[in-house]
């Protein structure tokens, strides 16, 4: 809420200690649907409303998520991390540069840039009664929220079934379509 540079204080909200990867496990199947609306909606609100006033020079690494970002930080840490750490497949990133610089571009061309958090999955989001409030948000910068969504819906600690993923996706990208006038179709 504020902070004094000289003195080095700073005045926050302690969120809890509760996490959407956590609180998904005490609410209802059938009321789990709705939990996540309401992150989308609070993720949209904090996506097109934090864009609006955006300063590129708060950013740590780069200013946006641009390709340079994705080709070193993305897909080389995919090679290193995945193929040849968790899977021990020896792979050398040159092997697949191609496939990179189709998926980077692809992800420029059809992204629709605003305030990206980058890191949104269960753990950074934080429950509090009624409250939703996002944590771990360091890399964030400007960049697809498209990435934020898969992030979200496609999240290792809660596996969300395909259909949720699909209906929440669509949910998603109406929303924003009513808070943006971002067709839906394009969003998708």
């Amino acid at each position: 809420y504020l902070y004094d540079t000289f003195s080095g204080i700073v005045f926050l909200e302690d969120l809890g200690d509760l996490h959407l990867q956590d609180a998904i496990l005490n609410v209802p199947p059938q009321r789990r649907e709705a939990l996540y609306q309401r992150v989308i909606d609070q993720w949209l609100h904090m996506a097109v409303e934090g864009g609006r006033h955006f300063d590129p020079q708060w950013t740590y690494q780069s200013r946006s998520y641009d390709k340079a970002l994705i080709l070193d930080r993305e897909c080389r840490y995919f090679v290193e991390a995945f193929l040849m750490g968790y899977l021990g497949e020896p792979t050398d990133y040159d092997d697949l540069a191609d496939e990179f610089e189709t998926l980077a571009q692809n992800t420029l061309q059809h992204g629709y840039f605003n305030f990206m958090h980058r890191d949104l999955q269960s753990r950074n989001i934080m429950i509090q009664s009624d409250r939703i409030g996002f944590i771990d948000f360091q890399g964030g910068r400007w960049g697809p929220l498209q990435y934020d969504l898969a992030s979200l819906l496609i999240d290792p600690y809660v596996a969300l079934p395909a259909a949720a993923q699909e209906r929440l996706k669509t949910y998603a990208a109406e929303a924003l379509q009513r808070r943006a006038g971002i067709a839906a179709s394009v969003f998708l």
